[in-house]
């Protein structure tokens, strides 16, 4: 269920919770349908999650483009969960990459060395080696839950 409300000067929409194609994730889905604006109170839209846990309340500042309609929210829930979905894969990834660039050193011990690259090379290897759990699955967890059983397909760590 949606509901308008007046806040100051800006519409405010509350997405309720029991409403599966809106009340969540709209954190993933305004900015990946705009993500050119800004995300803030005084920025070009808002998100506030209601102290009550009934919805999110999206307020709307700007000029620059129009607010997006339920329907368009409702449609671009499951490719912007998708794209947050590789976007953390990568980011982490690349951290890591990143974290262990002093393992290829010339004065790393070769057997250190060696296990470092075999991690490495799993680890750029990701994208097409991780199974990706279905948008109903992801839209049922937590994002927590998504960004954990993510990161159990990620290799361990060479000690």
């Amino acid at each position: 269920m949606v509901h308008t409300e007046n806040e100051g000067r800006f519409k405010g929409r509350v997405y309720e919770s029991s409403d599966h194609t809106l009340g969540r994730r709209l954190s993933l889905v305004v900015p990946y349908l705009y993500p050119d604006l800004e995300n803030s109170p005084r920025g070009d839209y808002h998100l506030q999650n209601n102290l009550d846990g009934n919805g999110t309340q999206l307020m709307w500042h700007t000029d620059k483009a129009a607010e997006p309609t339920v329907q368009q929210l409702a449609d671009a829930k499951e490719p912007a969960m998708d794209a947050h979905w590789w976007w953390w894969l990568r980011m982490k990834r690349d951290k890591l990459l990143v974290k262990s660039d002093w393992s290829q050193g010339a004065d790393v011990p070769s057997a250190l060395k060696s296990s470092y690259i075999t991690y490495r090379e799993a680890l750029r290897n990701l994208p097409s080696t991780v199974t990706k759990p279905s948008f109903a699955t992801m839209n049922a967890q937590s994002i927590n839950t998504v960004h954990v059983e993510l990161l159990e397909q990620f290799p361990e760590k060479p000690s």
